[in-house]
């Protein structure tokens, strides 16, 4: 499937309705690294475009392949949702309704309006959402900027249904895929902004397969399916890694 096919009519380029910024959903608060709040602010123009990116839609690419086929009457949370574009995904393609948080103003200030999601600056550690009241939640590339993704997991846990759904993806800590990027980080630091995988400023905690796994079933979470995608390419087309740089896990409430 391409990423066009996946991408149908998302972003209309409407700015949404002003986030609500209630004391429960203030940045003020935030337990999760500011730092790398203030990383993503200086992303969010063009977060969107990104998705049409190879290394980005492989991540849409995946959720669809994991996420149930019909999600009509469902309602989900997108946590550290950007601009929302698997938020609106989710509700255009699988028919969710859907809760879009993020600790970054500016993405949420570059968000698209959509039918049913609903746009949040907010805290995914501290939500002051209801208990058990999210058949589902996504989030994709974010709990390795948190100081405590273990903290995250427990508010996912809290919010969700009995049997509720957790799709989660963090970077693959397998030596090697975790240390050729280091190497290259190193290697181009000096060039300032013109450095690469600048990211990993930010990024802290990776993960193995078996790693994840224990993770989120210390955090009450039963594994159903993992995948590895997403590759970092070097100049002339060398691909850093020859295993995904990324994994994604379909888990399900215990």
């Amino acid at each position: 499937m391409s990423l066009k096919e996946l991408l149908p009519e998302v972003g209309s380029g409407v700015k949404p309705q002003s986030p609500q910024t209630d004391p429960v959903t203030t940045t003020d608060r935030m337990v999760h690294n500011p730092a790398a709040v203030s990383f993503h602010d200086t992303l969010a123009g063009t977060w969107e475009e990104e998705y049409k990116s190879e290394a980005f839609g492989q991540r849409l690419a995946v959720i669809a392949e994991l996420a149930p086929r019909k999600l009509h009457g469902q309602r989900w949370m997108d946590a550290g949702s950007g601009t929302g574009t698997i938020s609106r995904w989710l509700a255009a393609e699988r028919g969710a309704s859907v809760v879009a948080i993020d600790g970054s103003r500016n993405m949420i200030a570059h968000a698209t309006c959509a039918d049913r999601v609903e746009y949040r600056v907010g805290d995914i550690v501290s939500t002051g959402l209801p208990d058990e009241s999210f058949d589902g939640i996504v989030c994709s590339s974010v709990l390795e900027y948190l100081l405590s993704p273990e903290s995250a997991l427990k508010e996912f846990r809290r919010l969700l249904k009995p049997g509720g759904l957790l799709l989660v993806s963090v970077p693959n800590g397998a030596l090697s895929v975790r240390l050729p990027l280091k190497l290259i980080y190193w290697l181009t630091r000096p060039l300032g902004k013109r450095r690469r995988v600048a990211y990993l400023d930010h990024s802290k905690h990776s993960y193995s397969t078996t790693q994840l796994e224990g993770t989120l079933s210390r955090g009450g979470f039963a594994v159903e399916r993992m995948v590895k995608y997403g590759r970092f390419v070097l100049p002339f087309g060398i691909p850093a890694s020859r295993s995904g740089i990324l994994i994604m896990a379909l888990t399900r409430k215990a």
